[in-house]
This record gives C-alpha cells, structure tokens and sequence, in this order.
C-alpha cells in the first residue's frame, strides 16, 4: 500500500503543477519578469515574510531574491518593514498596487478553473472539495 500511495501522490504533483502552469498562463503583466511575478504571487498567500523564507520557496539564491524584490520596490508594487520583533529582520509586503495586481490575477485563476471544471455537477464539486479538504489536512498543512 505504501508504494501505491508514493506513486499516487507523485502523479498528483505532477498533475497539480501541469493544471497550476494551464491555468496560470498569461497571468503575468509584460513588465515583469517570471520570477518578479512568482514573488507577488508567493507574497500574496504569505505578506510579511523575510527575505530568507520568500528565497527558499521560490528556489532562489538571497542576492537574486534581494535584487529582484528591489525591483519591485521601485515599481511600488513591494514595501520593507523592519520587523516589530526583531529590528534584523525585514520583512516583505504587497503595497496596495501590488495587492490589487494579484487580486486582478486570482480572479482570472478563478474565472479559468470555473471554465476547466464548468461540466462538474454540484455533487461532483462537493465530494472534490471534501477530499481538498482530506488532502491539504492530512499532506499539507505541516508543509
């Protein structure tokens, strides 16, 4: 059973990272590159993280993560802030124009799994949310 369940979450990642590329194409403005757009998207399901989480996630070193947020910064789509429990620590946040960037992105991520799942019933829905639910419980949420 084990090697069943190894294969089976192993064809999911797959599977999640094909569907996430699909329905995350031409998301991102002209005027920013892949990993700036990455960065919006990474700080707007996790604002105020520091530096060093924000470049591990994102499988970037900290000088290129730190030249690309600087980059963000000067399109005020990014703000630092010293952290209020550690004056060393700086800590990374959507500006207004950054949210509303990343707002505008998740609807068109929302409106383009509306459209690729438009044929599910509502039951079908239903039971697909209980087992996102199982999933992100039982793999994700230590992650």
């Amino acid at each position: 059973m084990r090697n069943e369940f190894n294969e089976l979450f192993l064809e999911l990642i797959g599977n999640v990272h094909q569907i996430t590329f699909e329905v995350r194409r031409d998301l991102k403005p002209e005027y920013l590159t892949q990993i700036q757009y990455n960065i919006m998207e990474y700080l707007f399901m996790h604002d105020g993280v520091s530096m060093g989480p924000l470049a591990e996630c994102l499988y970037l070193s900290l000088p290129n993560a730190s030249r690309e947020v600087k980059k963000l910064v000067q399109l005020e789509l990014l703000y630092k802030k010293s952290s209020e429990s550690d004056k060393r620590v700086t800590n990374i946040f959507l500006t207004d124009t950054g949210r509303q960037l990343m707002t505008e992105s998740f609807s068109k991520i929302m409106t383009g799994i509306n459209e690729r799942y438009s044929d599910l019933t509502d039951d079908e829905l239903k039971t697909l949310a209980q087992c996102i639910r199982l999933l992100k419980d039982k793999l994700f949420d230590d992650a």
